[in-house]
């Protein structure tokens, strides 16, 4: 705010009252206003008007529905009880009057109210197709980005998804910016419409995992399963910009895309989120990683129900090897009682979800070849999950990795339903920084391979089973000599020797 425009001038401006209008209010000289405005006659703490003045813009606001005048004056003081009318109009007395210099909000001196129609004036910019919604979404984006850290961000899309998933690089530079944000400490709550075809869905989801797992970002879905006649999406930042838009017949060429930077829009945008997440419930949990262990539980407890699963990762997973080798593993590596019962128990019950699971339904592995290769040639590899239930760093050494690889090659042998493929992974799969299982009808769990704080799991039976399709259609679109048992055994031998 300039420093020779006074408070009720640089108020005036941001809400779109006029000198004409605020006069009418207080049935006074429109001249007298002027002089407040411009300095000539400062507006004393003593003013009959001072309190009309506050209560006129207050009722302004309740009218708008909006807190512009609520968040400048919790700039201005903090401690303000923003529920007591009582307590705002003198808060708003003291703003106008303090002599000093005070923190306000950034909002654009544009008409936000216009009092006597209840009506006002605002631009904004409209996009079409599908090419004018990415290029809304880098700008928002961009703008979130240039904002100080700490922003929140909310998300919400009905709509179908081909404006981001059939530009690849436009795809790509979703992913960049997001993390971008996220590193740079904005907060991300997400609606995700779950009502959705399955073969389109676990790939969106797929790609929000890895933010999940930094805790930065909350998730939830709408429990209803009904045909809505218009799909909507809304990106927003408070307080600062917000995109909408809504389904149309043809969406590449007619979807239609809006850019807000008012705040009354932005406010209305944060309350139809805020109305949609009330009626949500979480779609993806976190646990820190310290606490795997519930993350196992709920797995373990889901998994008792007989059905298919996938297990994704670079390297085996600790459950695949014998208990002896488990415990080996973990005395060589002075792992403290306490916590070698613990591993042991969880490595226990997961074996026997596989061995209840593997006599009758298929249950498939897909490794990475590229790291496994490596690893053999490594005199030790970290364990991260092992590391995260020890809560010590577990190290594999060659021979016991040698070990565990023949066990694999025992049960290839010996359970008909138990497959493993060995492939270079599709490019998506490369930047999925995770070990992934999923249950058909139960559970899909996720654990960071490295680095990140936190496991995630869902059971929303839509998601699970758009995972399990997922990756059913990974496994048939392996070339079948990478997952024929001869090959497969052949190959692990040969990384074993």
């Amino acid at each position: 705010m300039d420093t020779n425009t006074s408070k009720l001038s640089y108020l005036m401006n941001v809400t779109g009252i006029s000198g004409k209008e605020l006069a009418k209010a207080l049935y006074i000289d429109h001249s007298l206003i002027s002089k407040w405005k411009n300095n000539r006659r400062p507006l004393s703490a003593r003013s009959i008007y001072l309190k009309k003045i506050a209560e006129y813009f207050l009722s302004i606001e309740r009218i708008s529905g909006q807190d512009i005048i609520k968040d400048l004056l919790t700039a201005y003081d903090p401690q303000v009880d923003t529920t007591s009318g009582e307590a705002l109009c003198s808060c708003f007395c003291r703003w106008l009057t303090d002599p000093k210099m005070s923190p306000h909000i950034q909002v654009p001196a544009v008409s936000l109210l216009h009092s006597p129609q209840y009506s006002y004036e605002a631009t904004y910019k409209v996009y079409t197709g599908n090419e004018g919604r990415r290029i809304a979404v880098i700008q928002f984006l961009e703008c979130v980005l240039s904002m100080p850290e700490g922003q929140q961000l909310l998300l919400v899309s009905q709509e179908d998804m081909s404006w981001l998933t059939e530009d690849p690089y436009f795809l790509e530079m979703w992913k960049e910016k997001l993390t971008k944000i996220i590193m740079k400490k904005h907060k991300i709550r997400i609606i995700h419409w779950v009502d959705r075809e399955v073969e389109n869905l676990a790939s969106i989801v797929n790609q929000w995992l890895p933010l999940h797992m930094t805790g930065s970002v909350e998730s939830w879905f709408y429990p209803r399963y009904s045909d809505t006649p218009f799909k909507m999406t809304l990106f927003i930042v408070q307080n600062a910009a917000a995109v909408s838009g809504m389904t149309s017949i043809e969406p590449s060429k007619n979807r239609y895309t809006s850019f807000y930077t008012d705040p009354v829009t932005i406010k209305q945008c944060e309350w139809i989120f805020n109305t949609l997440v009330s009626e949500c419930r979480p779609l993806i949990e976190k646990y820190s990683m310290k606490r795997i262990d519930k993350l196992l539980n709920k797995f373990i407890m889901e998994g008792k129900i007989r059905e298919s699963s996938y297990f994704y990762g670079d390297v085996p997973i600790f459950s695949s090897m014998p208990r002896k080798l488990l415990e080996d593993i973990l005395i060589e590596n002075q792992v403290d009682r306490a916590h070698v019962e613990q591993c042991v128990q969880f490595h226990q019950q997961l074996n026997e979800s596989f061995y209840e699971n593997v006599s009758k339904y298929h249950v498939r592995h897909i490794y990475n070849i590229e790291k496994i290769e490596q690893a053999a040639k490594e005199n030790s590899i970290y364990c991260p999950e092992l590391s995260t239930i020890a809560q010590c760093d577990v190290m594999i050494s060659k021979d016991h990795f040698r070990q565990h690889i023949y066990a694999l090659i025992e049960q290839l042998n010996n359970y008909q339903n138990f497959e493993i493929a060995l492939v270079t992974p599709p490019k998506e799969l490369q930047s999925l920084p995770v070990n992934l299982w999923i249950k058909q009808n139960g559970i899909v769990m996720a654990w960071p391979i490295d680095g990140l704080p936190f496991a995630t799991s869902t059971s929303e039976l839509t998601i699970v089973n758009a995972f399990y399709f997922n990756y059913d259609n990974k496994w048939t679109s392996i070339p079948r000599i990478c997952r024929n048992k001869d090959w497969t055994t052949k190959q692990l031998l040969m990384l074993a020797e």
